[in-house]
């Protein structure tokens, strides 16, 4: 199982399933910039097209109407990085709160922070293998799934917590980091302020949205949080425990993707997504990760 890293301001994708309707309520639309990958002569157009299927079938979760711009970059460094994604994060300084993404702030709200500049970024490293279709070989990463979890990223999946012991002066967060909580259901950040709980970080850590938690039969959500932190993983993925899911750490390759299951919507929706009904709730998926947000201060 191929883990995913995540630069510094990386957030990444996620995953597909059978949806109640065929277009996106939320349309992406992307620019491509740099040589090769999804430029290339040959595979360019095919690579771009799946790219999009898989956005357009994440758009379709939800009831919002947004347009959603991102700059999509291609690279190829031999690392374990199989792609990172950002937006950036506007906040006022010197006050403490849960900010919204770019993406998540004009999803959620309609407005629009980036003055018509790009809401994302995407970078994709093809140094890996990529499979386009509907099945994917040994050998080969899925491409919906790794788009999908990179936008879920932008889309405020994704915590803002420091590596233990750098958390203490940190007054920005992202509305994920309100439902963070350690194994006694302790809150980890109220009102804005980091309540010193550094263990959580590497021994046990939870998300306990109301929705998540009764999507998970009445428990908080497990979420990743290794022995030794692993930044841009840790804290912003659901751990494996829960089971194969879009927003767990790392991908397999050779997985294709299904969709959505109940507990990645049911925190989507505590983040302030309002989700379209489903036929039949999804059930377990296959996934990657890391997160973080680019961050813009803004005065008052």
């Amino acid at each position: 199982m191929k883990s995913l890293s995540l630069t510094q301001f990386g957030i990444l994708g996620c995953l597909i399933a059978t949806l109640a309707t065929s277009s996106a309520a939320i349309n992406f639309e992307f620019s491509y910039t740099g040589t090769g990958g999804f430029l290339d002569e040959t595979e360019g157009t095919a690579r771009q097209a799946a790219l999009q299927a898989a956005a357009n079938t994440l758009g379709s979760y939800f009831t919002a109407n947004a347009t959603i711009t991102f700059t999509v970059n291609s690279y190829a460094t031999d690392n374990t990085t199989l792609a990172n994604a950002g937006s950036d994060t506007y906040y006022y300084i010197g006050e403490p709160d849960f900010y919204r993404s770019v993406v998540q702030e004009k999803i959620i709200s309609g407005e629009d922070n980036n003055e018509g500049d790009p809401d994302g970024t995407i970078n994709w490293n093809w140094h890996h293998s990529w499979g386009v279709g509907p099945t994917v070989p040994i050998g080969q990463y899925d491409m919906a799934t790794v788009a999908m979890h990179e936008i879920l990223h932008a889309m405020g999946f994704a915590s803002m917590v420091g590596a233990p012991g750098t958390n203490d002066d940190r007054i920005v967060w992202s509305p994920f980091d309100r439902y963070l909580v350690n194994g006694s259901n302790q809150p980890l950040v109220i009102d804005g302020v980091w309540q010193g709980l550094d263990a959580a970080l590497t021994s046990g850590l939870y998300f306990n949205g109301p929705n998540a938690v009764a999507a998970n039969g009445g428990l908080p959500v497990a979420l990743y949080a290794p022995a030794s932190w692993a930044g841009g993983s840790s804290a912003s993925h659901i751990d494996p425990s829960e089971g194969l899911v879009i927003m767990n750490p790392s991908v397999t390759s050779g997985d294709a993707t299904e969709g959505l299951g109940i507990i990645e919507l049911a925190m989507l929706q505590d983040l302030g997504y309002s989700i379209a009904p489903v036929p039949e709730p999804s059930s377990a998926l296959l996934l990657l990760g890391g997160a973080a947000f680019f961050l813009r201060r803004r005065k008052r």
